[in-house]
């Protein structure tokens, strides 16, 4: 199923975006792909790693990317699903898992909801951006050293 499908089946609907597929083995991941598949078809809230798609006068209607130097995919699909429905083709898109098992499965979940959290609290982008960098050099660098 491609977007241009998806749209097509779906005239109303602003944006699309595919299911998430995690490229790993890792069975907590096909926990997490459950959840985050769930959330976009329930609350049409896709992330950018599930290529969000939309027709080009609806970029120009909500602005197109924000300029923002963090979470610019998850701002210009909280501006589309205000505009209207998101909708979920029913194909995957793979994203790497190499974050998810160099980091583990909760800590990268639990910084990736502190990031959110923090940015609906109203903290700038930037400032998420480099302590999201620093909280993975740290904890890469406390991972390196266990080994």
């Amino acid at each position: 199923v491609t977007a241009h499908e998806t749209l097509r089946k779906h005239p109303n609907a602003v944006a699309g975006a595919f299911l998430l597929h995690i490229d790993s083995p890792l069975r907590s991941l096909r926990i997490v792909e459950w959840f985050t598949n769930l959330r976009s078809r329930v609350l049409h809230t896709p992330y950018g790693d599930q290529a969000l798609f939309l027709r080009a006068s609806v970029f120009r209607a909500v602005g197109g990317y924000p300029d923002m130097p963090f979470l610019d995919d998850y701002e210009i699909a909280r501006r589309l699903s205000k505009k209207g429905r998101i909708v979920i083709a029913d194909d995957y898109v793979t994203t790497s898992a190499r974050r998810w098992e160099t980091l583990g499965v909760v800590r990268t979940t639990l910084m990736n909801q502190a990031v959110l959290a923090a940015y609906h609290c109203g903290v700038p982008a930037a400032r998420l951006r480099c302590w999201y960098r620093s909280s993975l050099a740290k904890a890469l660098a406390v991972k390196g050293r266990s080994q």
